[in-house]
């Protein structure tokens, strides 16, 4: 089942089929794999969206939605289930309260260990360099700090990835070249710096870092809208230099992308402007050394935020469960005929 991307319901489920009923007839979509599940009216403003899957078959990722200017948080469930109607899919506010003021990053990561993995994200203040590490109740009604580090100013970009089986952090400023690697200390207690980029630094300027995986060894892609500048590049350890990137794909793009997506589960990702909508669903390939174009769409132009995740669904009788890759994109102002405040849920 194939949606356009303006369909919006706020006020239950017959008025979603009737509002996806009567867009389609006025646009029929192109063929997509991607697949519109819900759209909701949470809060406007919110500029930080954080989604945490637990890993736990059937059991809903947590989205943390957050205000700098007042410390406003907001924690939902993504409801979903292949055995439920397309309608019953929603956000499901399970918390709302005051929060820190001035964080500039919000990002997810897990720390796992033989008994399953456990949630957490970093909540970073650019203005001080304080990174605060948090953990989340995987019933999603509250999250806890469980350390405070202080880190250089002025970063730009965070991102947790794992080597080995432990969890690590890239920190980069586009204002300058280069980046630093940090180890998470047990239970998320602590960062301790390890090194620079010694080798091929990575160059100012871009505006988007995002993570994948590739067998599982852990790479990044990094885009610079101003010029359309793209890379991919894997992380390597290094006995005796420790952590150092290598590039494995050089590009450009269109310049203007002002939101570069990854799926946390495989290798597919979203390209949107949100000056002109148009929107691309592309993937990288098996070794991460190609760029393979996909879709082009055309959305409603001024998305915020926009949050990866994965839904972790029952066992489909191979004897594992099913992850399902999907994202949510939110309008922080109104943009158009979209209220200010929507968030979507859409599968990849």
């Amino acid at each position: 089942m194939n949606h356009k991307s303006n369909i919006h319901s706020r006020t239950g489920a017959m008025l979603l089929l009737v509002a996806a009923a009567f867009a389609l007839l006025l646009n029929p979509p192109a063929l997509s794999a991607q697949e519109f599940l819900a759209s909701q009216i949470i809060q406007a403003n919110f500029t930080q969206l954080a989604v945490f899957s637990t890993n736990q078959s059937e059991t809903p990722p947590c989205m943390l939605a957050y205000e700098q200017g007042n410390g406003a948080v907001q924690m939902f469930l993504i409801n979903h289930s292949p055995s439920i109607p397309v309608s019953s899919t929603g956000f499901a506010l399970t918390i709302s309260g005051p929060g820190v003021t001035g964080l500039t990053s919000i990002v997810p990561f897990s720390i796992f260990t033989s008994s399953g993995s456990t949630p957490f994200y970093f909540a970073y203040n650019s203005a001080t360099g304080v990174i605060y590490t948090n953990q989340v109740d995987p019933a999603c009604k509250n999250s806890w700090t469980v350390s405070q580090t202080v880190v250089p100013a002025g970063l730009t970009h965070l991102m947790p990835f794992n080597f080995g089986g432990n969890p690590y952090l890239m920190a980069y400023n586009k204002a300058q070249a280069g980046v630093e690697f940090y180890q998470v200390g047990a239970g998320g207690v602590g960062l301790t710096a390890l090194n620079s980029d010694s080798q091929g630094a990575l160059a100012a300027g871009f505006t988007s870092v995002q993570p994948f995986t590739i067998n599982n060894s852990p790479c990044f892609l990094a885009y610079d809208t101003t010029n359309g500048a793209v890379e991919f590049d894997q992380i390597v350890f290094v006995i005796g230099s420790g952590f150092q990137h290598n590039k494995t794909f050089i590009s450009t793009w269109p310049a203007g992308i002002t939101q570069v997506v990854t799926s946390p589960i495989d290798l597919q990702l979203l390209r949107y402007n949100a000056a002109t909508g148009a929107v691309d669903f592309d993937s990288i390939n098996s070794t991460g050394t190609q760029f393979v174009q996909g879709k082009s769409e055309s959305w409603a132009p001024g998305v915020t935020l926009i949050a990866p995740f994965y839904f972790e669904e029952s066992d489909d009788g191979s004897g594992s469960g099913i992850r399902i890759p999907g994202f949510v994109p939110y309008f922080a102002k109104q943009a158009g005929s979209v209220p200010a405040g929507e968030a979507q849920v859409w599968l990849f």
